[in-house]
Order: C-alpha cells, then structure tokens, then sequence
C-alpha cells in the first residue's frame, strides 16, 4: 500500500492520471480511520483529457483538502481511495492508499 505523508494542518494535493472506459464519469473520496470510521470528505476533480496518454491515461484527477480541513485530522496512519462512477451505474474503485498524518513542529499548539 502507498503511502503520502501530510503534516496536520498541510494543504493535501494529490494530481495524477487515470485510465478509465469510455463512458462519462465522476470521482469521490473520502478517508477514514482503520477501523472503518470516516473522517472527512475530500474534493476530487476528474477531467477527461483531449488524447489518450501515453500509458493509456484518459484522464487527470486531483484530489484536494484545504489546509485548515487536515487541521482537525488526527495524528495517525489514516486511509483513502477513490471512487469511480459512470453514468451507467458502473462503480470501480482505486487501490488504497495511506496518509500517515504528523504533528506539525512550526507554530504546534503547546500545552
């Protein structure tokens, strides 16, 4: 499984390429604990691209969560995927991946 670091408190930004059938699509995500408990819900933008990539790629995603939304996040392994839908009903799924959300050391809260 992959894994992405984020400090708390950090703008996530994830951009990449995915190849998916012909058909029009949507993306979501959403990440959670391990034990299966949601946490938030991220933004996810799927674009279809003008020409098929070079591995076949047809289209960009990015998935997006604003800084003071991974503020509240808690500090542990948390994990995510996304999910994919066509206009048909069709659902498929991204393997998934971990964010392993760290303390901040710059302006941490002390106690």
């Amino acid at each position: 499984m992959k894994t992405i670091t984020l400090k708390r408190g950090s703008t996530l930004l994830i951009s990449g390429f995915v190849k998916l059938p012909t058909g029009t699509w949507t993306s979501t995500s959403k990440v959670s604990k391990s034990n299966g408990t949601i946490i938030d819900t991220l933004t996810c933008t799927l674009t279809q691209l003008g020409t098929v990539g070079s591995k076949g790629e047809t289209h960009s995603i990015q998935i997006l969560k604003s800084a003071s939304g991974t503020s509240i996040w808690p500090i542990e392994n948390i994990l995510c995927d996304i999910r994919f839908q066509d206009a048909t009903g069709t659902i498929s799924h991204s393997e998934t991946f971990c964010i392993d959300v760290i303390r901040e050391v710059t302006n941490a809260p002390t106690v």
